[in-house]
C-alpha cells in the first residue's frame, strides 16, 4: 500500500486546495479502489439484493463503471468537456478519469483548474449515485452537469488566490 500511496503522489496532484478536503479525499479513495460501490461491498461479504448500477442498471456497480463507463456517466463527461472546450474523452477506468487533466494542452494553471472540474464531477457523480441509492432519486444529466458547473464555479471562485483569466473563462461559458 505504501508503494501506491508514494506513485499516486508522483503521478496525480491529488490534494488540490482549490477543492474542498472531502472531493480531495474523495478522488484520492477514487484512485486506490476505495469506494464502497456496489461490487465493493459484495467482495466484502455484504450481502445486496444487486450489485448492479443503480444509474443505469446493465452492468455491475465497480469504480471503473459508475466514474468512466456508465451511459449516463458518458454523457456528462461530455456535456462537461465541451463546457471546459476540450475534446471528448475516452474514458475506460477511473484513473483515466483522474487523469484527463494530463493529457489537455494549456498552460499548468489551466490544468490545474480543470483538474478542480474533473474531481467536482466526481464529487457530483457519487452524490448522484448516493441519491439514487438511498433516496431513489433518479439521475439526470442535465442536473448533474449543471451542479458541476455551480459547485467548480464557487469552489474556484473562494479557493482561487489569484484574479486571473481562468475564472472568467469558467464564468462565462
Amino acid at each position: 500500500m505504501r508503494d501506491d500511496v508514494n506513485y499516486v503522489a508522483d503521478q496525480i496532484q491529488f490534494w488540490n486546495n482549490w477543492c474542498p478536503v472531502k472531493v480531495n479525499f474523495l478522488s484520492w479513495r477514487l484512485y486506490c479502489n476505495r469506494l464502497p460501490t456496489k461490487a465493493a461491498l459484495s467482495r466484502r461479504n455484504i450481502h445486496l439484493p444487486s450489485t448492479t448500477c443503480v444509474l443505469f442498471g446493465d452492468y455491475e456497480e465497480t469504480t471503473d463503471h459508475l466514474f468512466a463507463s456508465c451511459r449516463l456517466v458518458q454523457q456528462v463527461w461530455d456535456e462537461i468537456s465541451r463546457w471546459c472546450r476540450n475534446p471528448t474523452p475516452f474514458l475506460f477506468s477511473a484513473k483515466d478519469v483522474l487523469e484527463l487533466h494530463l493529457h489537455c494542452r494549456g498552460l499548468a494553471k489551466w490544468k490545474r483548474a480543470l483538474y478542480s472540474v474533473v474531481q467536482t464531477c466526481i464529487w457530483c457523480i457519487w452524490q448522484a449515485r448516493n441519491e439514487a441509492t438511498f433516496d431513489y432519486k433518479r439521475m439526470s444529466v442535465e442536473r448533474v452537469v449543471e451542479e458541476v458547473k455551480v459547485l467548480g464555479y464557487l469552489w474556484l471562485k473562494h479557493r482561487y488566490e489569484g484574479k486571473h483569466a481562468y475564472m472568467e473563462s469558467l464564468a462565462n461559458v
